[in-house]
């Protein structure tokens, strides 16, 4: 039967939903690739966008927070930020990299000390989960259809941790020295991200959007299946239950090397990967996921290191890819990790030729 023409927009939402498309969606995060000169180029339907945005919020009454401008002793501007609470304060300091137009270079994390978790604990405790809606509908408004809403949870506590407030060696060091400590820390955490994906489920009700994701930025190397299973799994199962009569779909950003976290996966409940990155990046091919996990898409970043390759070979990579998946409709192709400078305009028309070759799955 033929399919008429469709919107990014309506590829992306068909194929998350299961239905029919008139070819497979070529998909960036909003910010990782130049949209408006990628339609100008290529065709207004080549490209659609995810933008990451919640349906909840954050509010902590007795606590606030600061930034004040510093210099390094090397002479490197920065920021410095200061998490004020009735327990105490704590800090972060950030170098600033031009490159990446702001303060992105940690030198100083904001927890080093157990003293410094005793803050954070009484930090999350203050902390206050709001369902909202207005930053979706905004978004919206402004994407059209162009792309939908990558609707976000906070990150899984253990990740959390490591990614956002300390610095990993202070995360090990304790972990064996004060665990009780960490785990009521943690505790915390987890409550707080049912607690968001409850308000998200709210949220639902007042505005447009068909899956949320999780930017957990796992790999395994960092953090192993044992506290995968303790820390991650029981938190995302969760989340699918509370998600599912909402009709939203559950997804997790998982960017790194997956291959020894497989059997912990395989008791994942999860509605798909978001950012799975296959070889020659990392270890966890396409077709592997599809065929290990088939309730679960697969929404794969193209290789960041293939972007530096000559067309023909990025040519044969997109359809590698696009053979391994596409007949699937629970895969498509995305940017969702950096590429190399200006990389695009070279690797671009042969991902969007291949995905337009590809035809209707």
């Amino acid at each position: 039967m033929h399919v008429k023409r469709m919107t990014p927009k309506q590829r992306m939402v068909n194929l998350i939903r299961g239905d029919e498309v008139d070819q497979l969606p070529f998909v960036s995060y909003v910010g990782m690739s130049p949209g408006e000169e990628t339609r100008r180029l290529f065709g207004d339907d080549s490209l659609g966008m995810l933008s990451w945005c919640p349906a909840h919020r954050i509010e902590s009454p007795n606590c606030s927070t600061r930034s004040e401008s510093f210099t390094a002793d090397d002479g490197y501007e920065g920021v410095m930020d200061i998490l004020d609470t009735p327990a105490g304060s704590l800090v972060q300091k950030r170098l600033i990299v031009p490159a990446w137009g702001g303060p992105w270079g940690f030198l100083e994390h904001f927890v080093k000390t157990s003293a410094d978790l005793e803050v954070l604990l009484a930090y999350f405790q203050d902390r206050q989960v709001v369902p909202t809606s207005e930053g979706v509908n905004a978004l919206n408004a402004e994407l059209g259809e162009h792309g939908i809403a990558h609707v976000s949870l906070p990150r899984t506590p253990y990740q959390q941790l490591w990614i956002e407030w300390s610095l990993i060696e202070d995360v090990a060091y304790l972990m064996a020295d004060a665990a009780d400590l960490v785990d009521r820390v943690m505790t915390a955490m987890g409550e707080e991200f049912l607690q968001a994906a409850q308000a998200t489920a709210q949220a639902a009700k007042d505005c447009e959007f068909y899956h949320t994701t999780i930017g957990d930025n796992v790999t395994a190397p960092m953090i192993g299946a044992d506290l995968f299973e303790k820390w991650c799994l029981p938190y995302y199962n969760q989340a699918v239950d509370i998600l599912a009569d909402a009709d939203i779909r559950f997804m997790v950003h998982m960017d790194g090397d997956l291959k020894s976290l497989w059997p912990s996966l395989d008791r994942c409940n999860i509605g798909g990967f978001d950012s799975l990155s296959p070889p020659p990046d990392n270890d966890t091919p396409v077709g592997v996921a599809l065929q290990r996990w088939p309730e679960m898409m697969v929404w794969a970043n193209f290789p960041s290191s293939v972007h530096l390759r000559e067309p023909a070979e990025i040519r044969r990579v997109a359809e590698e890819l696009l053979e391994e998946g596409g007949h699937t409709r629970r895969f498509w192709i995305q940017i969702s990790e950096d590429m190399p400078p200006e990389a695009w305009r070279k690797s671009f028309p042969e991902i969007i030729g291949a995905v337009r070759d590809f035809g209707k799955p």
